[in-house]
This record gives structure tokens, C-alpha cells and sequence, in this order.
């Protein structure tokens, strides 16, 4: 007979099966084959199944999802687990040693052991989503050579970013849910980026244009005639033009120059020249005429006298 009987599925059997939480010893009674009655003593020891707290976890931008780890004296795979939290949230996994969680908080797992033994384990979770930066990069003048230009923004971390662009006094051209952005007028153009309900951010940026023109004049020309075949035509800009283009309107011949602000031309016609800001690229137009003159000169015939004796001398 054993006793304690606790535990025990038959305390009068001479090998019964203990069902027990704790270690406890049992002391059998016996008889012996010679009638001679004796006892002993048998402790099974029981071990306690631990849950473990684990190291505090923290998430952040660059990390917005974190995969925690309950842990225990058992192998994982003999144990059932329940994962709570009353200021965190779990994705998924609160059946399973490694739930995926997204918010900051407390988090506890309930162990079990075949329903007999059982403990509490917690998980800590903190947060520092400062990490998250949008900045917008430097963008060109708009102006008449570059009529439209990119404005892009940039995110750290970047993947799975979105992002919205808005502008009150601008005009955007393209879609405004992409990373970068088509403009085609100056203004302040905003973009409100989007990672998560933690990681988000806005940032802004003023658009320039430049359509200034040049100040352009033409120096009156000489005329071409017999003593000048060959006559020059010079413009002045105020700034210096980026280039200068030149061309005749109505079959004038330009022998050298173009590109420069004085070019050679041997017939008379309309010269047009159209030169570049230096800086928007604007264009200004201005064109000047150029005459010609060979015409000869009329020579006048006078009456001869007549050469006699009388007159043996003429003019």
C-alpha cells in the first residue's frame, strides 16, 4: 500500500502511475515471499516549468514590426501558448512562441504543459520612431529651357513608402502619389509621406522660374555700294546673351559671324538676330535692314564750237 495515495491512479497496485505537480515522496508497505513486511520509500521529482522573461525589444521606423520570442524549460513544441496585451497590439501568432507585434506595450504569454503545469511569462516593448526622415531635393529653375522639372523626395527608411504631393500656388503635371514629381510653374509644392500610424512626415520646397529676356539692339549698318561690298551688323545685349542666332528674312548672304555678336553680310536684306538670356534661356528678337546703293553717276553732254579761223581755239 503507498502513501501518500495523492497522485496516485491505484495506491493499493504494486506499480501504480503518479499524476503529480510537485515532488513528493511515497512510502510503500510490503510483504516480502518469507510473510516478513518491510516499506520503502519512493520520491519522484517533479520539475517546475518556467516561463522566462525575455530582453526588452524595441521598434522603430527601420523596424516597425518585430517578431518576439517567449521562452521556457520545456521544448516549445510540448507547450501551449496564449499571448495578451492590454496597450500593444498582435498582428498575428498569439497561439505560437513568436507572435508578430507593431505597437509598443506589454505583452504576457500563458504556458501549459499538458494541462498540469503552467506559468506566466513577459515580453516588454518600447518604441522610438524619431528615426524617420523625409527631405526633398534641390530642383532646377524653371525656365525656357528647362520648362518643366523633377522635385523628388527622399525617405530614411524608404521601402514601402507612400507619398502624397500637393501645392496651392504650382502647377503639378504628372501623379502626384509617386516619389518624384513633374512641375511645370513656380511655387510651394508639399509632400506628406506615409510608413506607418508612427512613421510619417511632411516636408516642402519653393519652385523658382526665371523668364527674364535680354536687352537687344542693333547697331545702324553701313550701306553696300561700290566702295563697300562687304558691310558689318553688330548687336549689344544687356547681360551678355548666351548665344545669338542669326538669319536673313529675305535672301540676305551672311559671310561669317554667326553665332557671335557681329557677322559680315554682302547683300542688302533684312538680318534678324535672336539671342539667349544667360541665365533663363529666354529668347529676345530684333532685326535691322540693310540697303544698298549702285546707282552710277549722269554725266551731261555739252554742244562743241567749231574750230576756224576765226575761232582757233575752243573750250
Amino acid at each position: 500500500m503507498w502513501s501518500p495515495s495523492t497522485g496516485l491512479d491505484d495506491p493499493n497496485s504494486a506499480s501504480p502511475i503518479a499524476q503529480i505537480d510537485e515532488t513528493t515522496t511515497y512510502t510503500v508497505q510490503y510483504t516480502d515471499p518469507c510473510g516478513i513486511q518491510g516499506t520503502a520509500d519512493v520520491t519522484i521529482f517533479v520539475e517546475p516549468l518556467i516561463a522566462t522573461t525575455t530582453e526588452t525589444a524595441e521598434l522603430n521606423c527601420n523596424n516597425p514590426t518585430l517578431e518576439i520570442q517567449g521562452s521556457a524549460n520545456f521544448p516549445e513544441q510540448f507547450l501551449s501558448w496564449d499571448w495578451i496585451t492590454n496597450d500593444g497590439n498582435i498582428l498575428n501568432g498569439a497561439a505560437s512562441s513568436s507572435p508578430l507585434v507593431n505597437e509598443p506595450g506589454e505583452y504576457m504569454y500563458i504556458i501549459s504543459y499538458e494541462g498540469f503545469c503552467a506559468d506566466t511569462g513577459y515580453v516588454e516593448i518600447t518604441s522610438d520612431f524619431s528615426d524617420f526622415v523625409v527631405s526633398i531635393s534641390d530642383v532646377q529653375l524653371i525656365n525656357c529651357i528647362n520648362e518643366s522639372v523633377n522635385v523628388s523626395a527622399t525617405t530614411s527608411p524608404s521601402n514601402g513608402v507612400s507619398y502624397t504631393w500637393t501645392t496651392l500656388d504650382g502647377s503639378i503635371i504628372s501623379s502626384t502619389d509617386l516619389q518624384s514629381i513633374l512641375v511645370d510653374g513656380p511655387g510651394t509644392y508639399f509632400v506628406q509621406t506615409y510608413l506607418s500610424e508612427f512613421c510619417n512626415g511632411g516636408e516642402s520646397i519653393e519652385v523658382f522660374a526665371n523668364y527674364e529676356v535680354p536687352e537687344l539692339f542693333i547697331q545702324e549698318p553701313a550701306q553696300i555700294n561700290c566702295y563697300n561690298n562687304e558691310v558689318y551688323i553688330t548687336a549689344t545685349t544687356n547681360p551678355q546673351a548666351l548665344d545669338y542666332a542669326w538669319s536673313s528674312l529675305d535672301g540676305g548672304e551672311i559671310i561669317s559671324g554667326q553665332g557671335s555678336t557681329t557677322i559680315s553680310v554682302s547683300a542688302g536684306a533684312n538680318y534678324q538676330v535672336v539671342a539667349l538670356h544667360p541665365e533663363s534661356g529666354c529668347p529676345a528678337t530684333e532685326s535691322v535692314e540693310v540697303f544698298e546703293d549702285f546707282s552710277t553717276p549722269q554725266i551731261a553732254s555739252l554742244s562743241a564750237d567749231t574750230l576756224d579761223c576765226l575761232h582757233p581755239i575752243v573750250s
